[in-house]
């Protein structure tokens, strides 16, 4: 597939492909706005009549030596399965690559993002599939979404070839994506021979990747269906199996390289942690443990210049690939050597005086929950989610009950024994109240400034809405409270099972609303400001502000440029939580956000996101924020997480486990 403006590197790579291997298919509107999706589905339709499967290629790939004969057996061993020949060195997929190296597979089942599609194989009914599904979503969603939305409502399996079977040329995007630097393999040995299709890796639980200059971890919810994950930094994950970060710092200040060398302690953790993963519990699913050196070389090579891309040249990755080479083969030899040395079922070691024995979470079943849920555990606390419904996927320790379900007192036995009880039950609505001096009522003039797209989505979020109450109903009938359908019914029945804490217990309301003129015994109010990352939705200022950009179209702000928001990470949420806790501060409410102009934070959306154009603020769009929050600060805590970090997080959540359900 390709465009006039590259038509001559299309040809050259079809004329060296076997006789008829490969046509070339052109951008049907090549003058019209950029779009891979318009000229992959043109690619998609020109599937053979008599074809079993179907190849696609951008005109920017580098194929290896034995490209068609690796694909031909890797169709035979896996013929129903989607088969992508590439990813970037920074990705989750790349990630999973590694492990598959590490596992002596030579394929790995795809793990939480997009499904890379600049090189891939699909079956006759899939490829003919999502044609017709992408035709519908034009305008909408990047071809690399789409297809993993397509696959996984089909329940077509993905797998990432190891190592990958292409390189990209990286050539001057069309699409926009320079802004994102350097575009490179997260494996590729041209001269790898086609041997052994069948060793495949699948069913991973953690893919540790380097992106952005942060180590981070995605983490698969056990037990969740459709599959969730969550993406973590490396550090809290770490936390949270118990290893000490102090003396994983003090190890790789003993190793001999230049502590100057750029990404070192970003690579290392990502190093470690890949170790210690593929040493717990990695395994293929026919047994062959005939590693390949060279691809397991080529992979942890990776890691490093990888992570380092969305800043540095070319010049400068290659300049520290070597170092960076070194102190990845080392960080997976320190995580295999950590993981032989655990002993299984061994309690996470709980550091001194760091948290109280037992916190009580209620809310904790929403996407925002899971995140506080996990942050809480890993940062030493024992944590127990308390809800009115059976929750959909579970953490490893951490316990789980239901309120109103007749004859069950563990619940309120939990709550007696909690140290501390924080409520969330507040932050379960869509849409947070609206900041003074705004007009959040949906005039006529709004609507017509909201595209088809919008209004189906607001209708859909709306069904979702009735149809978890309808459920909500069901499961409390039991109960006899089967008219508590609405979200502040049910945040109300939230907050009275709080009331049966001990008298010792804190009460933590983590609430958009104003403080109650008389707080109860050791009740404190957290006021988030605007709050944002992952689990949050995208109805609200920051949230409408990233979801136009990661649909490539203009951001328009819901108030003023020179206004303030006050945002508020969920990590930062975590942490302010966590210290409130352990200090108990003498100010009952507590003001979090920081103060930020929404001309600031558009700007930058654009770096991270997309450089999509600002429109001009309108009045009908004024939407909710949460700028008059009150409240002293909370002493002994400080936000940590930078603003562009922290939204490149929120826009990676919504497009991969965000509230876009199937990417319709």
């Amino acid at each position: 597939m390709t465009h006039p403006k590259r038509l001559e590197a299309a040809e050259r790579l079809a004329a060296n492909a076997p006789e008829g291997a490969l046509s070339v298919v052109m951008d049907p509107d090549p003058t019209g706005t950029p779009s891979v999706l318009r000229t992959a589905l043109a690619a998609w339709r020109s599937i053979a009549p008599d074809a079993t499967h179907h190849l696609l290629l951008q005109d920017d790939m580098i194929l290896s030596d034995s490209f068609f004969e690796r694909v031909h057996r890797a169709v035979e061993e896996m013929p129903d399965a989607a088969l992508s020949l590439f990813c970037l060195w920074d990705s989750r997929n790349g990630a999973a690559v590694r492990l598959g190296a590490l596992a002596g597979a030579r394929w790995v089942e795809a793990v939480n993002e997009y499904t890379p599609t600049v090189a891939i194989v699909l079956p006759r009914r899939a490829a003919v599939g999502f044609a017709e599904y992408g035709a519908r979503r034009l305008g909408s969603w990047p071809d690399d979404i789409l297809m993993r939305g397509y696959l996984r409502a089909e329940g077509i399996r993905s797998f990432v070839a190891v190592p990958n079977l292409t390189e990209h040329d990286d050539k001057p995007s069309l699409s926009g994506s320079a802004f994102r630097g350097p575009r490179r393999s997260v494996c590729f040995l041209p001269g790898d021979p086609a041997r052994d299709e069948h060793r495949r890796l699948a069913g991973l639980s953690v893919a540790p990747f380097f992106k952005n200059g942060v180590a981070r971890c995605s983490v698969r919810i056990p037990g969740s269906a459709p599959t969730r994950w969550q993406d973590i930094d490396a550090e809290q994950y770490l936390a949270g199996q118990g290893v000490d970060l102090d003396r994983l710092r003090s190890r790789l200040r003993g190793i001999a390289i230049d502590p100057r060398t750029p990404g070192l302690w970003g690579t290392w953790l990502t190093s470690f942690v890949t170790g210690l993963v593929d040493g717990k519990h990695q395994t293929v699913q026919q047994p062959d443990q005939r590693r390949d050196s060279a691809a397991v070389s080529e992979a942890l090579a990776s890691i490093g210049p990888g992570g380092l891309s969305h800043n540095r040249s070319e010049q400068d990755l290659d300049a520290a690939r070597g170092e960076l080479r070194r102190v990845s083969e080392l960080g997976v030899a320190a995580g295999v050597e950590a993981a032989a040395l655990a002993v299984p079922g061994r309690p996470r070691r709980r550091r001194p005086g760091r948290a109280p024995e037992a916190v009580a979470v209620l809310g904790g079943n929403t996407p925002l929950g899971e995140f506080v849920v996990r942050g809480l555990r890993d940062r030493g606390h024992q944590v127990r989610v308390l809800d009115l419904r059976t929750p959909d996927g579970t953490l490893p320790d951490v316990d789980y009950g239901v309120i109103g379900r007749s004859g069950d007192a563990r619940p309120a036995r939990e709550l007696a024994s909690a140290d501390a009880v924080v409520d969330l039950s507040e932050l379960r609505h869509d849409r947070p109240p609206t900041a003074p001096g705004t007009d959040a009522t949906e005039t006529t003039e709004t609507a017509e400034r909201m595209d088809a797209r919008d209004r189906t989505e607001r209708m859909d979020a709306r069904g979702r809405t009735e149809r978890t109450d309808a459920r909500d109903r069901t499961e409390t009938a039991d109960a006899g409270d089967a008219t508590d359908a609405t979200d502040v019914s049910s945040a109300r029945r939230l907050r009275d099972a709080a009331a049966a804490r001990s008298a010792h217990a804190l009460l933590i309301r983590v609430s958009p609303f104003p403080v109650a003129e008389h707080p109860g015994p050791l009740e404190y109010f957290l006021h988030p400001g605007d709050l944002y990352g992952p689990g949050c939705a995208r109805d609200s200022v920051i949230g409408r502000m990233v979801w136009q950009a990661l649909l490539s179209r203009p951001i328009v702000p819901a108030l003023r440029p020179e206004e303030s928001l006050h945002p508020l990470h969920v990590d930062d949420l975590v942490n302010a939580v966590s210290v409130a806790i352990r200090t108990r501060p003498t100010a009952r409410a507590l003001a979090l956000g920081t103060p930020c102009s929404v001309a600031d934070v558009a700007a930058a959306i654009q770096r991270v996101v997309r450089p999509v154009p600002v429109e001009p603020w309108h009045a009908a769009l004024a939407g909710p924020g949460q700028s008059a929050a009150p409240g002293d600060r909370l002493p002994g805590w400080r936000a940590g997480v930078d603003l562009a970090y922290g939204l490149h997080t929120f826009a990676q959540w919504l497009a991969y486990e965000g509230e876009h359900g199937e990417t319709d």
